[in-house]
């Protein structure tokens, strides 16, 4: 529950749980004299409550009818002298209080990636917070994972203008660091003057026709929100088209996986050139791995493929092929497998 904007009634719905054994209330929007029907869970042995405003009366009044064994506060409402009391006054719960937190660490919540938009038309400025101050945010640009050391520190937002992966994770002395937040921002030069389909896709996920694939949309994970593009039984075939002969350098897909659902990374993409729209020639195909047994994978990912050419065509035409039988290891054993693209870079 931390961070969340809880209500009232979001705590007369907690107090319904009546086997709720542990809590994290830290940095919502409540404060202590909202929590009383909580006192009624009998088996809540364990509540943080960090970060809520909270004297020293209303909060001895929290504590004098529950059950709790662990208490975790932090707030600067509290002085030394009046936390001691507390130790004093309620000798069987366990506090962790102020700078005692280092003895009982809390991993502090995730940063915020501030930026709805992860198509880079010129440039785009990204911008990453924290609710909670003293906060430090790492961030890096290359693959790997941020560390409290070597990564750069954010302090003003940063500005891309090429194909980035940003990665961030935040710290903060006496707590466990944060998860690692990442995001793709993708460069988009490609902007044909038309594009159609040689092979439908699938009749479930049309999206909105060819044209999902250039409409600067992503469709985040959700594959069933008409923003993805999606093949099975055929093998996904397109053409961009150009007014001009247009050189193209790369192609990026930026594509759904989820093996639990049956969605295979792209096995290979193809890309063909042609300056009449009927007879193509191939320029480059790339090939990628398949999931392994053990693979358990739910994200989106991009699929890119070099165009080694110093020619320059009207038109491409691309071949995107799936699996076209799931291995022995997977309950789908045999049949095809889907895969879900959005854009085309």
């Amino acid at each position: 529950m931390q961070n969340m904007p809880l209500k009232d009634e979001d705590i007369l719905f907690i107090a319904t749980l009546s086997h709720l054994k542990k809590l994290n209330l830290n940095y919502t929007s409540l404060k202590i004299n909202q929590l009383g029907p909580l006192q009624n869970l009998k088996e809540l042995k364990t509540i943080s409550i960090c970060g809520l405003p909270y004297d020293e009366i209303a909060l001895q009044k929290f504590l004098q009818n529950a059950s709790f064994e662990k208490v975790q506060l932090w707030s600067s409402n509290l002085t030394r002298e009046q936390s001691n009391r507390f130790i004093q006054q309620f000798p069987k719960i366990q506090f962790t209080i102020g700078d005692n937190l280092e003895n009982e660490l809390i991993k502090i919540t995730n940063p915020i990636i501030q930026q709805d938009s992860s198509i880079i038309a010129t440039h785009l400025d990204v911008a990453v917070k924290h609710f909670l101050k003293g906060t430090n945010i790492r961030y890096t640009t290359d693959g790997s994972d941020p560390d409290s050391i070597r990564s750069p520190l954010f302090t003003k937002p940063l500005r891309f203008n090429s194909n980035t992966t940003l990665k961030v994770k935040a710290f903060k002395p006496g707590w466990i660091s944060s998860d690692v937040v990442q995001k793709t921002f993708y460069k988009s030069e490609i902007h044909p003057d038309t594009i159609y389909f040689i092979t439908p896709p699938d009749k479930k996920y049309p999206g909105s026709g060819a044209k999902t694939l250039i409409d600067y949309e992503l469709g985040e994970q959700n594959f069933s929100n008409g923003k993805w593009i999606a093949y099975r039984d055929t093998t996904m075939i397109f053409v961009i088209g150009f007014k001009q002969n247009k050189k193209l350098n790369e192609a990026h897909f930026n594509a759904f996986i989820d093996n639990a659902a049956y969605i295979f990374p792209i096995l290979s993409i193809k890309v063909e050139g042609s300056n009449d729209g009927k007879q193509f020639s191939k320029i480059n195909e790339v090939k990628f791995p398949s999931l392994e047994k053990g693979d358990m994978t739910r994200e989106n990912k991009s699929f890119s493929c070099p165009i080694t050419t110093n020619s320059a065509f009207k038109f491409y035409r691309f071949t995107l092929l799936n699996l076209k039988k799931l291995p022995e290891w997977h309950p789908g054993k045999r049949t095809h497998a889907w895969i879900f693209v959005d854009e085309l870079f």
